[in-house]
């Protein structure tokens, strides 16, 4: 047995920089073995990991490659249970290793990092920022897998903030960009982006059909996790056109794949869509314990706005079943948090579900005090106008108003 020698400083230091290392090497073979037996991480794995990658980083440029490859390995496991936090302050460490390194390729894949969970924190500014930076340094090297990677989910933030020209643009060109390089994940998943892009903009069969040719490469690839987004998203579509068959088979599929591949996170969208299904069928009991659900799992990763919109959907729920006190309560919870989290174009849709409730109920004053307040933040934020439907939403109350007072 080999005896190993630690009587002076240096050779302390130099075995446990060799440790280090040594440790890296072993999470690595452990990951590629876990993702042939499908194995998800525990949390006790999880903190060991994120540890190694800690030594690693402070250990600097002799670990900067093994460290790096390690977080690049890792990443998806952290980011579908949802712990966004301290994973950015890991990235966030690397990227700045990786900028005095001047490695420019991992500054690029590591600012794609930092924007999709700057995004996933409702920090747009911070993302929009990471997502051009990772533009710029794939240009610079002439990577167009990384720059169409970067276009494509830049796009996609785009689409959440309304700004549906530059989405478009984005998008073509990252899908352009994927196509000459043949590359079959990076197109479904820009065909899937492209698709939500559609569905907010109410083209109801070019979001069909971007969204089954995201579904149907994913498939071709085996792709599960993939899959999982593209069929959530087709539920989306066919509740948003009252279609809850379609959409309960789609989110069936959505909910079984996000379970099986550790997608936690996204369970959320999943059960709120599942509970607006349920509602169209008017199947109230399981359309609450969906999104009881979803509101449990918003609750557990602190997403604010997931947990506004449980709260929305739970006042729709009540609206339906004229259980106004019920619809009423929900739906001003939600107020105050689109309020607080500054969603204007939540905030208006929300106060036009109140109009309704008030309306239905028949408090007319108060359906018209609604409008006015609606009416008003839509005419004082431009860009609220492309949501929802808004402008006929807020043209049909106002008609329906206006014919109850004559």
């Amino acid at each position: 047995m080999a005896v190993i020698c630690l009587t002076d400083q240096q050779r302390r230091t130099d075995f446990f920089h060799e440790t280090i290392l040594i440790n890296l090497t072993y999470w690595l073979d452990w990951l590629t073995e876990a993702k042939e037996t499908e194995h998800f991480p525990s949390d006790y794995e999880r903190n060991a990991i994120i540890r190694a990658i800690s030594y690693g980083l402070d250990l600097g440029q002799p670990a900067w490659p093994s460290t790096y490859q390690l977080i690049t390995t890792f990443s998806p496991y952290i980011e579908r249970a949802g712990h966004w936090e301290i994973w950015g302050k890991v990235a966030g460490q690397a990227h700045t290793i990786a900028g005095k390194a001047t490695d420019t390729s991992a500054v690029a894949n590591l600012s794609i990092l930092l924007a999709r969970l700057s995004s996933w924190q409702n920090r747009f500014e911070e993302s929009t920022t990471y997502y051009r930076q990772a533009i710029s340094s794939a240009r610079q090297i002439e990577n167009r897998f990384t720059e169409a990677r970067a276009c494509s989910n830049l796009g996609y933030l785009y689409t959440e903030y309304g700004c549906w020209y530059r989405a478009e643009v984005l998008c073509c060109h990252a899908l352009d960009l994927f196509k000459q390089i043949d590359n079959h994940h990076g197109q479904a998943h820009t065909e899937n982006h492209l698709g939500i892009l559609y569905i907010w903009q109410s083209q109801w069969r070019k979001a069909e059909h971007h969204l089954e040719r995201a579904c149907a490469l994913w498939r071709a690839m085996a792709d599960n996790n993939g899959l999982m987004y593209g069929l959530t998203n087709l539920g989306l579509l066919f509740v948003k056109t009252s279609q809850p068959e379609k959409a309960l088979s789609y989110l069936k599929e959505a909910l079984h794949w996000a379970k099986s591949t550790g997608e936690t996170y996204r369970l959320g969208n999943i059960y709120l869509n599942i509970g607006l299904a349920h509602n169209l069928q008017r199947n109230f009991k399981e359309a609450v314990i969906a999104t009881r659900q979803a509101e449990a799992i918003f609750q557990a990763h602190a997403n604010l706005s997931g947990l506004m919109h449980a709260q929305e959907n739970l006042g729709i729920i009540y609206q339906t079943q004229q259980d106004w006190e019920q619809a009423i309560t929900y739906l001003n919870r939600a107020l105050a948090g689109w309020r607080e989290l500054n969603k204007k174009q939540d905030e208006i849709q929300t106060i036009v579900h109140l109009a309704k409730c008030e309306l239905s109920r028949g408090d007319q004053h108060q359906a018209a005090v609604w409008m006015k307040a609606g009416q008003q933040l839509f005419n004082q934020y431009p860009q609220s106008h492309r949501y929802y439907q808004l402008p006929d939403q807020l043209e049909k109350l106002n008609r329906t108003l206006r014919e109850n007072i004559s």
